[in-house]
């Protein structure tokens, strides 16, 4: 477990929601699409013509989103820039693989797969912005943002960089969201429908607040498979100790509370009678690295003092002016992460 103080000075996400332009006050219905699709701007705004051809959808809108939290944040250049993704660049994926199959193997573009690998994110961030400093990507399943958090927050605390760019991004495509549903991943088990999505969310952090400062991540931990006898409300009540904190200190959960596992989050429920819970993923859909959102909703919460209702569950009320917001998410039983966020 990481405590500390470590700031969140600008962040920007796309997503299912218009989060990039209107932030989290506007709610959008899912659209008509088998899955949560980004609302994107119009990339003619952003890119050169040349850029436009180039670059595949997931690298406009991760370029994007980067660019614009960097802006958000006043600053011109990162130490550090460190992404997480849970499948990579599945449209440039499955391109060079069908050049494989059409062309019996042989005289095969390499275009397609260097656009194809998980890191041509985070490379052309560094491309775009001409950075050349610590440029890495975590691929970890459910864990893909989180480890490149945890990355960036233990970057920060060494004295390796003093603002890092850190984010995730995943895209989702209709090859893939028919493999998912095979598999049986991210469904809805009472209505048999997919809930799969995708967006990108970028952030840039630093031991330094600043004017633009949205909030603070105080405690920060990662547990993969619970001890032997030990219970989700043991670990939730385990974090808060260690983070110096009490149930009552908890204004508002941000739970990663998906319809296929609605159940899983209601032993936290339980031991936070007085907390607000916010859940997000039946209006931004489930990717591996959708637990990212959260973290844009809380820093948007206590920059701006208030919860939009649309993000919250009916049962419990809004606090007034939220100070601090407890963020936890897992998946499959297996991966919890939790973040301990305040008000600045």
């Amino acid at each position: 477990m990481l405590t500390g103080t470590i700031y969140i000075n600008g962040i920007s996400c796309i997503s299912a929601q218009p989060t990039l332009e209107q932030g989290i006050q506007v709610l959008l219905e899912k659209n008509d699409s088998e899955h949560f699709k980004c609302i994107e701007p119009d990339y003619k705004i952003h890119f050169s013509p040349i850029a436009l051809r180039r670059l595949s959808r997931i690298l406009k809108f991760s370029i994007l989103t980067a660019q614009k939290s960097l802006q958000d944040a006043g600053l011109d250049m990162p130490e550090a820039i460190i992404t997480g993704t849970g499948l990579g660049c599945l449209e440039d994926s499955e391109k060079f693989l069908l050049s494989v199959i059409e062309n019996q193997e042989e005289n095969l573009s390499p275009t397609a797969f260097i656009f194809s690998t998980h890191n041509t994110i985070s490379g052309q961030i560094a491309m775009t912005l001409k950075c050349n400093r610590t440029n890495n990507t975590f691929s970890n399943r459910y864990f893909s943002f989180e480890s490149a958090l945890l990355e960036s927050i233990l970057m920060l605390k060494d004295g390796d960089a003093k603002n890092i760019l850190v984010g995730s991004t995943d895209e989702m495509i209709p090859m893939i969201r028919e493999v998912t549903q095979n598999m049986g991943l991210w469904i809805n088990p009472n209505t048999g429908t997919t809930i799969t999505g995708e967006g990108a969310c970028f952030a840039v952090i630093s031991e330094t607040m600043t004017e633009h400062s949205y909030a603070a991540i105080l405690a920060f931990k990662l547990v993969f498979k619970l001890s032997t006898g030990e219970t989700i409300q043991d670990l939730v009540l385990s974090f808060l100790q260690e983070a110096q904190s009490n149930i009552e200190d908890i204004d508002v959960l941000i739970s990663g509370e998906s319809e296929e596992e609605p159940q899983a989050y209601t032993p936290v429920y339980q031991i936070l009678p007085h907390s607000s819970i916010i859940t997000y993923k039946h209006l931004t859909g489930e990717y591996f690295t959708a637990s990212s959102f959260a973290y844009f909703l809380g820093a948007n919460i206590l920059k701006y003092g208030s919860v939009p209702a649309h993000y919250l569950k009916i049962d419990r009320m809004a606090p007034t002016r939220p100070r601090k917001i407890l963020i936890y998410n897992q998946n499959k039983g297996k991966y919890h992460s939790l973040a301990l966020l305040a008000s600045v």
